[in-house]
């Protein structure tokens, strides 16, 4: 769920307030243990929680109208994210021919400008995606940058407590701009778990990883 609401970039505890009140389906992953989202979601997250203005009836309108205009689609789960930016914008233009909030008929959500919001967004981590690998003779088994030992967790923090594209280039001269703003969001969208990794640890995996 975290990865979705990172790339819709809302903030997480209005979504779980939403699913624990029932205006949001709860969907499980195959091991029932993780609630999981499809790249569609996305788009319509973005839509419903980038801003305070909807209510919670408002809301649950949308997650409603949403679900069903896709469904009606027969847009599958399993959509590659590329496969969902391409046929996306014809749904957005359902969407917004059929979503009203309330009687009024002046009142609606511009899909269409979440869809080109969004976009970029989806495309890169998709595109990133591909991009990485996990082997376990490399960090047991941590994301890295494929054909190197670089983890993509450890870049994605860099950028994300401030260091900029161009230094981060400097060091590791391999990656290019859209692998460290992929990172960024693979780091936020999955936290390392357990315990924090020392100073010298950090320091280690920066100096033994090479593209």
């Amino acid at each position: 769920m975290r990865e979705t609401i990172v790339l819709a970039s809302v903030a997480e505890k209005r979504v779980r307030k939403d699913i624990e009140a029932g205006r949001l389906p709860r969907r499980y992953s195959a091991d029932s243990a993780h609630l999981w989202f499809r790249w569609l979601d996305v788009f319509c997250f973005a839509a419903v929680y980038s801003h305070t203005l909807i209510s919670a009836e408002g809301r649950k309108l949308v997650l409603e109208k949403f679900e069903e205009i896709a469904s009606r689609r027969a847009y599958g789960d399993g959509w590659m994210a590329f496969d969902v930016v391409s046929g996306f914008e014809d749904l957005m233009t359902l969407f917004n021919d059929r979503l009203y909030l309330g009687s009024s008929r002046y009142l609606q959500l511009d899909l269409s400008r979440v869809f080109h919001d969004v976009k970029p967004r989806v495309e890169l981590y998709a595109a990133g995606l591909l991009r990485i690998e996990e082997r376990g003779d490399v960090f047991a088994g941590e994301p890295v940058f494929c054909g190197s030992r670089l983890p993509v967790r450890h870049v994605g923090e860099m950028a994300d407590r401030g260091e900029t594209i161009e230094n981060i280039i400097e060091d590791y001269p391999g990656l290019e701009s859209k692998d460290i703003e992929f990172a960024r969001l693979y780091f936020r969208a999955h936290p390392a778990m357990g315990r924090p990794r020392k100073a010298a640890e950090s320091s280690v995996a920066a100096q033994t990883a090479s593209r």
